[in-house]
């Protein structure tokens, strides 16, 4: 898969997923409409120690959301979600580790490399609905919004 480094630490992309994507019209396009979008990209960070070393993984989770506008009003026309999940592989780090506190230079280095593959789903879901043109912007990290992932709690069976 694809690998990204900054300052001595080496990062693969090694499995992803998409978890949903989902659209909703409110308004059918027509070829004169013009409007606004507005996006959102979310990164939901893993708890994990807060060293990791060479040789661990980690999972994170990005969201990108896509709202149309009608022109001169805020009226929406569609909204497209899109959840993806990516496994990441610490290839290479000094052998102190990388701290993870405080570490979104770590999770944006990271969720660089799966961003684009979730763009992709939410701009053709766009198009399939009937909306032209409309393009993901690069990937930046100060506009990312940070979450962290929800534990998953395991549910418990009632017994009989």
């Amino acid at each position: 898969m694809d690998n990204q480094s900054s300052n001595n630490v080496e990062i693969a992309l090694i499995q992803h997923q998409l978890l949903s994507c989902n659209a909703e019209i409110k308004i059918k396009p027509s070829p004169d409409m013009g409007g606004n979008v507005e996006f959102s990209i979310g990164i939901a960070t893993p708890k994990v120690p807060g060293i990791l070393k060479r040789g661990d993984s980690f999972t994170l989770g990005i969201q990108i959301d896509i709202t149309g506008k009608i022109k001169d009003t805020d009226d929406i026309a569609f909204y497209v979600t899109c959840k993806m999940e990516g496994l990441y592989h610490i290839v290479n780090c000094d052998d102190k580790g990388i701290p993870t506190i405080n570490g979104f230079n770590l999770w944006t280095l990271s969720a660089s490399q799966l961003c684009h593959l979730v763009a992709q789903f939410a701009t053709d879901m766009v198009s399939r609905m009937g909306y032209k043109n409309i393009i993901v912007p690069a990937f930046i990290p100060s506009m990312v919004t940070e979450q962290i992932i929800p534990e998953k709690k395991l549910s418990k069976k009632s017994k009989k």
